[in-house]
């Protein structure tokens, strides 16, 4: 009898590792997937267009609970949200963490903060994006969209320093179209042309904070402006810029309705909540940057805990059903 369990011994021990193995596995992502952090809500700009009534929040880098098994798990790292992610004090720290980790970055900021020293870092490490926010070329409506406080001179200085040096990953501009600017996107093409941009975007204003922006700042859906607009998408593709320019349309109604079966069959298709992860400034995690649903807070559990939490276990049951009430107004739909 002992020879015979003797004998078994190994294949015992190997079913035992391969299925502590499996369970292992089961317990993480079966891939890499994309972390979105939305670190601060500080900003030293007041735009016009922006939710300014947002409580300041900031999530440190050191509050992420197990950070280094976070980290693990991420294929790339965006930097997005209301703040300025150059207004966050750690924000050289963040870039260094996730570059000495091999991970690629992309963020998003207004250029007021892109000092030299941190320009010159950048484009050492390991960035797989950036883009500028730039919303006019002239002073007087620069400090109108964005405040009395704010140096235009000094903000193209900086983005024109980071076009300058050698970099390897691409650096577009984006422009949000309203009435006060909406005739300076010639120069915005020009500008991105001289500077090499990798592509602009010429985006609509948020329908959802209509109720916010002065009387007016909409730019009308009328024909001449949509006219103007399909000149500029040619002007563009004659100077060999890449551009997105939105359509009028997409920011004249807050709300459009949506037929309930392809909304359904649009919520059965996403697959957001099995490749990507957002990140609150409270640190809240939520589905995704336009769902207020808290799937878990990872300032006091660690990723792996809310990636396989029921919250989120619940959620992806919704999902493969089409029918998630978090999920009706989603703004992909729109």
């Amino acid at each position: 009898m002992e020879n015979i369990l003797n004998k078994m011994r190994p294949f015992v021990s190997k079913y035992i590792n391969g299925l502590l193995k499996s369970i292992k596995q089961a317990r993480q992502p079966q891939k890499k997937i994309d972390l979105f952090l939305n670190l601060s809500t500080i900003c030293n700009y007041n735009c016009i267009f922006c939710n300014r009534n947002v409580t300041k929040k900031i999530i440190r880098l050191h509050e992420i609970v197990n950070i280094n098994e976070f980290a693990e798990h991420a294929r790339m790292v965006d930097i997005t949200g209301y703040g300025e992610i150059t207004c966050h004090p750690d924000f050289l720290e963040i870039i260094r963490f996730f570059y000495n980790k091999n991970i690629a970055i992309r963020f998003v900021t207004n250029g007021s903060k892109l000092t030299k020293e941190s320009a010159d870092y950048l484009v050492r490490s390991k960035i797989f994006e950036i883009v500028i926010s730039l919303n006019s070329l002239t002073p007087e409506t620069y400090t109108r969209l964005h405040g009395d406080h704010t140096s235009l001179a000094n903000t193209l200085e900086n983005i024109e320093y980071l076009f300058s040096l050698p970099h390897n990953f691409p650096i577009r501009l984006s422009f949000v179209i309203t009435s006060y600017n909406l005739h300076e996107i010639p120069n915005f093409i020009q500008y991105a042309k001289k500077n090499r941009a990798a592509s602009i975007s010429c985006l609509g204003l948020t329908p959802t904070l209509q109720h916010m922006y002065p009387a007016d700042l909409i730019v009308d859906n009328t024909k001449k402006d949509r006219e103007f607009l399909d000149s500029m998408r040619e002007l563009a593709k004659s100077e060999g810029v890449e551009a997105y320019i939105c359509q009028l349309e997409n920011q004249s109604t807050p709300e459009i309705p949506i037929d309930p079966a392809r909304l359904k069959e649009m919520i059965k298709s996403c697959d957001w909540v099995y490749n990507k992860f957002f990140i609150e400034p409270d640190g809240k995690v939520a589905p995704c940057c336009w769902s207020r649903i808290n799937l878990g807070n990872i300032k006091e559990k660690s990723f792996n805990e809310i990636w396989l939490g029921k919250p989120y276990k619940n959620l992806r049951k919704k999902i493969k059903t089409g029918i998630s009430p978090s999920c009706q107004n989603c703004r992909r739909l729109n």
